[in-house]
C-alpha cells in the first residue's frame, strides 16, 4: 500500500554481449530505460522475418482476417490476445519463412486485383451493351458501315420522338431513325444517314439532345458480346474462388504470421533502445530506473548469465523526472485500477488503493443493494476469468469479484434479492423468507431516514479519515500544518457532528459543552495558522474566515452530503427492483398450456428487465462511487501529477508475451 521505492541503474557491459543483455532485460520487464529511443533499421537476430516490416505483417493480418473461417484459432486470436512465451517468437521468427509466404499471398493478391478489374470491365460493358441487345447488326458493321453511309447510336428522351422525326423528314435528307429500345422513359435509336449529310444529321441531333452511344468493336452482334461477356464473367468467377481458397488456405498459417509480427516489435524496441546507449570499443552502458523490489533478484540473474557485466545502484536526484508504481500485495492491488483511472500519485507520495479499498467497496455494494445482481457479478466474473484472459485483464476481474461479494452481502443486509422476489414467491418458500427476514437489518424503503442517516455518517467517517491521512502526511514534511491546521480540522469536523447529534435529540445534552468548546479551540487554531502563513494582511483578513468557513461547510457539510447518493441509488435501485416484479411476477395460479406459455414468457421478460435494471445500477454506482473517491476523499490528501512507470517490456499487438516457467502456452500449428 504504498508508491515503489526507485533506484537508478547504471549497467555496463561488453559490447559484444549488447543485443543479449537488453533481450534479457526486455523479458524480465523490470526496468524503464531513461535513454530516449531512437529509430532502428536493420534488424539482427530477425531469422528469416529479416527485411520484413511489421506494417508490411499487420497488413496481411488485416486482409487475411476477412478470410478466416469462423470460429477458428485465427478469429479467436484477433478477438482476445492469448499468452505466448518470449521463446516461442524466437522460434517462430527462426522457422517461418515469412518473406516467402508474403511473396506468396502478394502474387495472389495482385491476381485478384486484376481479376476484379476485369470483372468490373466486364459489369460496365454488361451495363452499356443490354439495352442494344436487340441489334442484329455486327459491331464492326456499326462502327463502319460503309463508304456510303452510317450510323449513329443514341439516347434522347422519349418525348421528343416525334419532334426529332419530324426535324429528319423536314431537312430533305435522307435519313432514317429506328427505335432499338425503350427503358424507363428513354429512347434508344439507330439513325442511319447518307455519309455526305453526316455533318447536318449530327447538329440536327445535337439540337434535340440527342446523346451519343460508340459501342465497342468486334465480330459479333450485341446479344452474341453478350453472351461471351456472362461467359467470361463465370469463367473469371470461378478463378476468383479459387484464389479466395488459397487465401482460406494461406489465413491458417496467420497465427505465425502474428506471432513474427510481435517478435518484430520487440526485436525493433530493442534495436532502438540499442541506439542511444552510450558505447566504447569493448563497452556499452545505460540508464535505468527499476523498483528496489526487482533489483536484487534482477541483478542475480544477469550476474548469472553475463558475469561480465556490472550494476551501479544509486538514489534519485531531486528533480528528477522519477516515474511513479504503485506496490501493493494481491488483495488490494485490484484497487490500483480506480486510482489509475484518477492519475499516479507523484513519487513520495501517498498511494490511496488500500486506504479507499473498504469505503470503495461498501459505498458500491451500497448502491445496488441486491443480492441476486452481486450473484450475476460474480457469475460474468467467472465465466470471464474461465477465458483465461492476460494479467492486466485479471486485475479488474478481481475488482469485479470483490464488489460483487460487497454487493451480495448488501443485498443481505437490506434484503434485496432481484428486488423484493422472495417476498412474492408462493409458501413452499417460506423457509426463503424467513432467512430473509433473519439476516436483514434494514428496509431502504420502510428505513430510508436511517439508511440515509447511516450513508451520511459512513461519508463523514471517509472524510474525516482523509484527513486524517493528511495530517499524517505533513507530519513529515511540515507539523506545523500537521498540528495547526490538519488536526484542528478534524476536531472541527467531530465537534459539528456532536451539535449535530445534540440538536436533533440522538445525543447526550453534556456533549454539546464539549462539542463546542472543542470547536473554539480548534477554529482558533485554524485562524491562527492561516494569520501565520500568509503575508499579505489582507490575504490574512480572508483566509483567516474563510480556512474555518471552508472546513465547515466543505468538510462537513458538502463532502458528507455528497454521500447521500448512495441512499438515492440503493432506494432507486430497491424501487425499480420491486416494480419489475409487480408487473411482471405470475400473481395467479397457471393452468393449461396456454398458461405455461404465458408464465413462461413472463419469467423471460423479468430476467431481460432485472438484467437491465442491474446494468444501469452497476454504471451509476461505479462512477459515483468512483467520483466519491476521487473528488471527497482524494481531495484531502492526495498529490497528482506522477509519472507512470513504463517498463522496457516485451508487448506484443496481437500477443501477451509472458516469461513465466509455469504458464502454459498454447503451440502454434501449421496446417
Amino acid at each position: 500500500m504504498a508508491v515503489s521505492s526507485i533506484k537508478k541503474i547504471d549497467l555496463i557491459g561488453l559490447e559484444r554481449d549488447r543485443m543479449d543483455i537488453l533481450s534479457f532485460l526486455q523479458n524480465r520487464g523490470q526496468l524503464e530505460i531513461i535513454s530516449s529511443p531512437a529509430a532502428g533499421s536493420a534488424q539482427p537476430g530477425a531469422g528469416k522475418a529479416a527485411g520484413v516490416e511489421p506494417m508490411e505483417l499487420e497488413d496481411a493480418i488485416s486482409f487475411l482476417g476477412a478470410y478466416s473461417r469462423p470460429g477458428g484459432s485465427f478469429s479467436k486470436m484477433l478477438k482476445q490476445r492469448v499468452m505466448v512465451s518470449a521463446a516461442q517468437l524466437r522460434q517462430e521468427a527462426a522457422a517461418f519463412d515469412v518473406r516467402a509466404f508474403l511473396d506468396e499471398l502478394n502474387k495472389f493478391r495482385l491476381q485478384y486485383q486484376e481479376m476484379q478489374r476485369r470483372k468490373e470491365r466486364f459489369n460496365q460493358e454488361r451495363i452499356a451493351l443490354m439495352p442494344w441487345r436487340f441489334l442484329e447488326t455486327r459491331l464492326d458493321d456499326l462502327r463502319n458501315p460503309s463508304s456510303l453511309c452510317g450510323v449513329f447510336l443514341g439516347t434522347v428522351d422519349l418525348r421528343e420522338k416525334e419532334n426529332l422525326l419530324r426535324d429528319i423528314s423536314g431537312t430533305g435528307a435522307p435519313a432514317h431513325l429506328e427505335t432499338v429500345n425503350t427503358v424507363d422513359g428513354t429512347l434508344y435509336a439507330a439513325v442511319v444517314y447518307l455519309a455526305k449529310d453526316f455533318e447536318r444529321v449530327e447538329a440536327l441531333l445535337k439540337g434535340r439532345k440527342f446523346n451519343f452511344v460508340v459501342l465497342g468493336a468486334g465480330e459479333e452482334t450485341v446479344r452474341e458480346r453478350l453472351l461471351e461477356v456472362n461467359i467470361e464473367s463465370l469463367i473469371l468467377d470461378d478463378k476468383m474462388q479459387d484464389i479466395r481458397g488459397q487465401f482460406c488456405r494461406l489465413s491458417e498459417q496467420a497465427l505465425r504470421l502474428m506471432l513474427v509480427h510481435d517478435y518484430l516489435l520487440c526485436l525493433r524496441e530493442r534495436i532502438s533502445v540499442s541506439g542511444t546507449l552510450e558505447k566504447q570499443a569493448y563497452t556499452f552502458s545505460l540508464c535505468a530506473w527499476g523498483r528496489r523490489k526487482d533489483i536484487p533478484g534482477l541483478k542475480e540473474e544477469l550476474y548469472r548469465k553475463f558475469p561480465e557485466s556490472a550494476v551501479f545502484l544509486s538514489d534519485p536526484f531531486p528533480g528528477e523526472n522519477i516515474p511513479s508504481a504503485l506496490e501493493n500485495g494481491p488483495l488490494l492491488q485490484p484497487f490500483e485500477v480506480v486510482t489509475d483511472l484518477y492519475g499516479k500519485p507523484v513519487y513520495g507520495g501517498i498511494d490511496p488503493s488500500g486506504l479507499l479499498a473498504p469505503f470503495f467497496l461498501v459505498s458500491f455494494g451500497f448502491c445496488i443493494a441486491d443480492a441476486g445482481y452481486g450473484l450475476l457479478i460474480l457469475a460474468v466474473a467467472a465465466f470471464l476469468f474461465s477465458r483465461h484472459p492476460p494479467p492486466s485483464e485479471k486485475i479488474f476481474l478481481r475488482l469485479m469479484v470483490w464488489m460483487g461479494i460487497f454487493t451480495v452481502i448488501a443485498g443481505i443486509i437490506t434484503g434485496g434479492f432481484f428486488g423484493d422476489l422472495i417476498g412474492r414467491l408462493p409458501e413452499a418458500f417460506a423457509w426463503a423468507k424467513r432467512l430473509q427476514r433473519k439476516l436483514a437489518i434494514i428496509d431502504p424503503v420502510k428505513d430510508s431516514m436511517l439508511f440515509l442517516g447511516a450513508t451520511l455518517i459512513f461519508g463523514f467517517l471517509q472524510v474525516a479519515c482523509g484527513v486524517a491521512v493528511k495530517f499524517c502526511r505533513d507530519l513529515k514534511r511540515d507539523s506545523f500544518a500537521a498540528f495547526a491546521l490538519d488536526l484542528p480540522s478534524l476536531f472541527v469536523q467531530f465537534s459539528m457532528l456532536g451539535l449535530c447529534l445534540v440538536l436533533t435529540g440522538t445525543g447526550p445534552a453534556w456533549l454539546a459543552g464539549y462539542a463546542l468548546y472543542s470547536f473554539i479551540a480548534a477554529g482558533a487554531l485554524i485562524v491562527f495558522y492561516n494569520w501565520h502563513s500568509n503575508k499579505d494582511i489582507s490575504l490574512k483578513i480572508f483566509w483567516s474566515g474563510f480556512g474555518l468557513y471552508s472546513i465547515v461547510t466543505g468538510n462537513f457539510l458538502s463532502d458528507t452530503l455528497s454521500f447521500s447518493r448512495i441512499f438515492a441509488l440503493g432506494l432507486t435501485g430497491s424501487l425499480l427492483g420491486a416494480a419489475i416484479n409487480t408487473m411482471l411476477f405470475p400473481s395467479g395460479p397457471v393452468n393449461g398450456i396456454g398458461g405455461i406459455i404465458g408464465a413462461s414468457a413472463a419469467v423471460g421478460v423479468l430476467f431481460a428487465a432485472h438484467i437491465l435494471n442491474m446494468a444501469i445500477s452497476l454504471l451509476g454506482a461505479y462512477v459515483h462511487t468512483s467520483r466519491l473517491q476521487y473528488l471527497e476523499f482524494f481531495g484531502k490528501f492526495f498529490e497528482a501529477g506522477g509519472r507512470p512507470f513504463r517498463a522496457f517490456r516485451q508487448e506484443g499487438k496481437y500477443t501477451y508475451i509472458t516469461t513465466a516457467a509455469d504458464q502454459t502456452v498454447r503451440p502454434v500449428t501449421t496446417k
